[in-house]
């Protein structure tokens, strides 16, 4: 069984350890069908943080330089593409939104996290 990451997590578990007995068969089925219902809706986190993070980028970019027009915009997340996520006359963008754990090395992965304008 993989170790839990988080208290809270943990905590929930102990709760429904201690609840197995007092808990009939259908509201553990119950739970899980609400379960995969939220991992359902969830399954498409990264396409929604990156389509949002790439319109507030937008705005600032095309808001630093007025002589600036839009000419291709995708939302989708995703490195089959055969163009850039943002490209307007004067440069292109392409964004990648992530989070890693400043105490491991990241050293790979912060190279693809560059800025050019």
């Amino acid at each position: 069984m993989t170790p839990l990451k988080t208290k809270a997590l943990k905590e929930t578990f102990r709760h429904l350890e201690k609840l197995d007995n007092t808990i009939v068969r259908s509201d553990f089925e119950n739970i899980f069908l609400a379960a995969n219902i939220i991992k359902d809706a969830s399954f498409q986190i990264d396409e929604i943080v990156h389509a949002l993070g790439i319109m507030i980028a937008k705005e600032v970019l095309l808001n630093e330089n007025k002589e600036e027009q839009l000419e291709y915009l995708s939302l989708g997340a995703g490195n089959h593409k055969e163009r850039f996520d943002m490209e307007n006359n004067l440069r292109i963008a392409e964004f990648k939104f992530g989070k890693w754990n400043e105490k491991n090395a990241n050293g790979i992965r912060r190279r693809a996290y560059s800025v050019i304008m």
